[in-house]
C-alpha cells in the first residue's frame, strides 16, 4: 500500500520526534582513547596469515560506545608478543601458569572488566590494557558500623 505525501510527511515528522540520526555512532573503528570493558570472549587461534594469536573481545560498558566491541589480538609467535600477552593475562588475573595449561584459565577471565586505551599509529590501532576495574553490583553487602546510644537506658525508671 502506498502513503500519501500527508501520511508520508506525517510519519516522517513523527520519525524525526522520536530518533535523532546525528547521535548513531558508526560501526568503524572506536577513536583513539581510554574505554572500559568487560571481557566476553577469549580464544586462541590462527590469522588469516597463520599467525598463532590469542584474541580477546571486550564489551565496552559505559559511555558514547556503550554495548560496542573491541578485539585485542595478541601475537603469540616470538618472545616480546608473549611477554605483553603475560602482561595482559596477568592484569585479568591469571596466577602461574604454563603455556600448555593457558587455556584453562581463560572461563575465569571472562566478564572481568578493564580499562585499556587504543592508540592509533601508522595505519594500525594498538590496544594496550591498562588495569583490572572493580565494579559495584546491586548485590554487594555494605558494613555498617553499630552506633553507641545516645544514653544508657537506667533500670530504675518506673515505668
Amino acid at each position: 500500500m502506498y502513503l500519501t505525501d500527508e501520511q508520508k510527511e506525517a510519519m516522517l515528522q513523527e520519525l524525526n520526534e522520536m530518533h535523532t540520526p546525528d547521535e548513531v555512532a558508526d560501526f568503524g573503528k572506536l577513536p583513539d582513547g581510554t574505554y572500559q570493558g568487560r571481557l566476553d570472549k577469549i580464544y586462541i587461534e590462527q590469522s588469516k596469515k597463520g599467525r598463532n594469536q590469542c584474541v580477546m573481545d571486550f564489551e565496552i560498558i559505559s559511555g558514547t560506545y556503550q554495548g560496542r566491541n573491541q578485539r585485542k589480538y595478541c601475537g603469540m609467535e616470538t618472545p616480546d608478543n608473549l611477554d605483553f600477552f603475560t602482561r595482559d593475562l596477568r592484569t585479568l588475573g591469571a596466577p602461574s601458569f604454563i603455556w600448555t595449561e593457558v587455556e584453562k584459565l581463560f572461563p575465569k577471565f571472562l566478564d572481568v572488566v578493564v580499562e585499556f586505551e587504543l592508540v592509533s599509529k601508522e595505519g594500525f590501532q594498538n590496544m594496550y590494557i591498562q588495569k583490572r576495574i572493580a565494579i559495584a553490583t546491586g548485590e554487594q553487602k555494605t558494613e555498617t558500623k553499630k552506633q553507641k546510644p545516645m544514653f544508657e537506658p537506667d533500670d530504675d525508671i518506673p515505668f
